[in-house]
């Protein structure tokens, strides 16, 4: 004999009710999981800026740390130092060339600040070297500026502050360093 008694998840009863949502419970909950994916899409989109941020700063410390060890180099290896304004730095290096480091604003190498450039040979073209990019100065202070007894400080930041409408991108590094030249005791002494 077969049973004839019919699931209660079936509709083969009979009993003319239908088993389902109806259109009230279906949109609350079409609506429902629409808020859920959007808030979820939003926190994705969070964390990835903040990685993206993150990254960033990651970026500025290692181009901040390179420019800091490529500019006090220079600066110790030279005689003498005379800071020529606010962004430039003339260096007497050894067969007594004159150098000079100095701050560009702007430009292709970096559009959104400028760049420090070496100039190895100032009485040659063309053998400038960009040390550091992204650098804009900190607030009112010089970039190079005389420090006692022949040292040479210098300023400025690199990246940070960069906006886009209401965000700020990474905070970006203070570079500040005060360097005395090296070879001035052999320069004084010939």
């Amino acid at each position: 004999m077969r049973n004839e008694a019919s699931s209660p998840l079936s509709n083969e009863g009979g009993d003319g009710n239908r088993s389902g949502f109806t259109l009230p419970e279906a949109m609350l909950s079409a609506s429902l999981g629409a808020i859920a994916l959007a808030a979820t899409c939003v926190g994705i989109g969070m964390a990835a800026r903040m990685s993206s941020e993150g990254t960033e700063q990651v970026r500025f410390n290692a181009i901040a740390r390179q420019a800091a060890q490529k500019i006090e180099r220079c600066i110790e290896e030279a005689m003498s130092v005379s800071v020529v304004n606010a962004t430039r730095a003339d260096l007497v290096v050894p067969g007594l060339r004159v150098a000079s480091l100095c701050f560009q604003a702007g430009g292709t190498s970096s559009p959104n600040g400028g760049v420090i450039v070496l100039d190895a040979d100032r009485s040659v073209f063309g053998d400038e070297k960009v040390l550091c990019s992204h650098v804009s100065a900190e607030g009112a202070s010089p970039i190079f500026a005389r420090e006692g007894s022949g040292a040479v400080r210098v300023v400025f930041r690199v990246g940070g502050g960069e906006k886009t409408g209401r965000r700020t991108f990474a905070e970006g590094v203070l570079v500040s360093l005060t360097v005395l030249p090296r070879n001035s005791t052999r320069w004084h002494g010939q």
